[in-house]
Formats: structure tokens, C-alpha cells, sequence
């Protein structure tokens, strides 16, 4: 299948033909060897066998020189072989297309926008309006849902989800839990990398942004209306709740979580495993421990803790009066 969003409208202005639009767009072209859902199929005489397949196909058209008597969507032409001509050559020019790759096992929206040499795995799944750059790599089982724009030269690694549902709950006024319904999408910047088995959670009504050349490493969720900088290093196993705020130039070491509406100041250094319970708001740090601390307090705190612990029965006796 060639691969290629198109409208009815669009094809008859490519034929030079004074059709009425039906509003209905088309991922790509197929053949009748090989049909697919959703595409333009070009078939000049058309036989009781072809009945057969197009009852079983959805939302395809066919370039027929037949008559236009049948109960599926055709176009009437005088020769088929030079309508497919002009449509794959109108096709091959529109450089948004060229050179992209698109699993057979792979499903594109009709109304998502797919750039120029993007690479789309099998069994990924992209929603309606969705916009892909140029120079993507969607790898394998990655579901990308409505409303996410991913810009140039980005990679989505294996079986992560960008532009799900958040987990934002409210109680009703019988106390019940009323899930928040999340339609701000998420925004993907140029030159990004987002690690497998990660979750991008769209935001409520702004989106959750990643900015250029963030890269993310595997099992990362970041919840909706985060904002995660230009150039910062998100590791494995990390939670950013929602609406966290992190600089450019941050580096968030493995399992570390960050609470609900923190910010983070740029240049900063979290350390392996933190816990961030509060806003940082100075730059060019490290911190560590759980809760997180400064590093300098952090080890000033392990140094006193440490004395505790070897001195513990002298405190003791000292505690006692002895």
C-alpha cells in the first residue's frame, strides 16, 4: 500500500473532474490484490468478485471506467490506467511523503498529518489529528493519540503512549469520584527522544510540552501539563506528577519522583532515586535523598545520622543519666 492522506476533493482537482465532495480522506492508495480500509482503489472493469471484497472494505473509493451503478463510492473516468498515472505521480511530488515508511501492520488516521521520511512501526497506532515531522521514527506498538505534534527528527521507542488519559479525579457532590476528562494533548519538540514503555499523559486543557532535544529514557511517565525543558536528561523509572515544571539542562536520575506542581530551576542535578517534595529554585545543584536535599545538606545530614548510629549506645547511657 502507498501510503498518503487524500481527499475526495483532492483527487478530483488532481483528474480534472467536477465531482461533489463527500468530505471522506483517504490514508493511501492499495490495490484489489491487496485492499486496505480507508484507501483509492483503481480497477477498470469491475467484476462480481470485486463485489465480494468491497462489501467486506470500509471507506475505500475506486477509479473505475465503469458506470457509477454500483451502492459503493466510485469515480467515473474515461481511462483508469491515467488516472492512477496522475495520482501516484501528484503522489510521488508532494515531498511530505517521500521516502516514508509505513507498516502494512500499522494504523494511520485519515486526518493525521505525516511528514516527509518518517518511519512507522508495525502495530503502532496514530490517532486523528496528530501531527508527525519530518524525519520521525515511530518504532514498534507506539500508540500516539489525538491532539500530540511530534516534531522533526524525533524518535518514539517501542510500545510507549503519548496523549493518553491523565488521572485527574475530583469528588462530586455525593463525594464519588468524577474522572477529569484531558483534552490539551501533548507537544513534542524537535530532535526529541523518548525512551520504550513510557506513558505521556496529555494535559487537561494547555498540553504537556517536551522541548528540543529532551532526551527520555525507558518506563518514564510524565502526567499531564508537565513542561520538561530544552536539553534536559530524564532517566529510567522516573514519575513526574502532574503539572511539573522542569528547566533546560536538567538531569533526573533513575526512579526519582517529583511532586504534583514543582518546579525545578535549570542546570540542576537530581540524584538517584530523590524524592522532590518542594520547588528548586536556585540553579546549578545536586540533590539527593528522600526527602530531596541539597547535596551539600545531604551529606552534612548522612554525616550526622552516621554519628547516631555509631554512637547510639553512648546517647543512651547519656539519655539515662549515666
Amino acid at each position: 500500500m502507498i501510503n498518503y492522506n487524500i481527499s475526495k476533493n483532492e483527487i478530483a482537482k488532481i483528474l480534472d473532474l467536477n465531482i461533489c465532495d463527500n468530505g471522506e480522506e483517504y490514508i493511501g492508495v492499495s490495490t484489489i490484490d491487496a485492499p486496505k480500509d480507508n484507501t483509492v482503489l483503481f480497477i477498470r472493469t469491475i467484476k462480481d468478485e470485486h463485489l465480494i471484497i468491497f462489501k467486506k472494505l470500509n471507506n475505500c473509493i475506486v477509479i473505475t471506467q465503469e458506470i457509477n451503478s454500483f451502492n459503493f463510492d466510485t469515480i467515473t473516468v474515461d481511462n483508469t490506467r491515467l488516472a492512477m498515472a496522475k495520482l501516484l505521480n501528484y503522489i510521488s511530488s508532494k515531498s511530505n511523503l517521500n521516502n516514508t515508511r509505513i507498516s502494512n501492520m500499522a494504523y494511520v488516521h485519515p486526518k493525521a498529518q505525516i511528514g516527509n521520511n518518517v518511519e512507522i512501526g508495525s502495530f503502532s497506532y496514530i490517532d486523528e489529528n496528530v501531527i508527525i515531522g519530518d524525519n520521525v521514527k515511530i518504532k514498534q506498538g507506539v500508540k500516539v493519540l489525538k491532539y500530540t505534534t511530534i516534531g522533526n527528527n524525533s524518535i518514539i521507542r517501542e510500545n510507549t503512549v503519548v496523549g493518553g488519559q491523565g488521572f485527574g479525579v475530583e469528588k462530586d457532590e455525593n463525594k464519588n469520584n468524577l474522572k477529569i476528562a484531558h483534552l490539551g494533548g501533548v507537544i513534542i519538540g524537535n530532535n526529541v527522544e523518548i525512551g520504550a514503555l513510557n506513558t505521556i499523559v496529555s494535559g487537561t486543557i494547555n498540553p504537556t510540552v517536551i522541548e528540543d532535544y529532551v532526551k527520555v529514557d525507558d518506563h518514564v511517565h510524565i502526567a499531564h501539563n508537565c513542561k520538561i525543558g530544552q536539553n534536559s536528561i530524564i532517566t529510567a523509572g522516573v514519575i513526574f506528577s502532574g503539572s511539573v515544571t522542569i528547566g533546560s539542562n536538567v538531569w533526573v536520575g533513575p526512579n526519582s519522583t517529583i511532586k504534583n506542581s514543582l518546579s525545578i530551576a535549570k542546570d540542576n542535578l537530581i540524584g538517584i532515586g530523590t524524592v522532590i517534595t518542594k520547588d528548586i529554585i536556585d540553579e546549578n545543584k545536586t540533590y539527593a535523598g528522600v526527602p530531596g536535599y541539597e547535596f551539600i545538606n545531604f551529606m552534612e545530614n548522612k554525616k550526622a545520622m552516621d554519628y547516631l548510629v555509631k554512637n547510639i549506645d553512648k546517647l543512651k547511657k547519656i539519655l539515662e543519666g549515666n
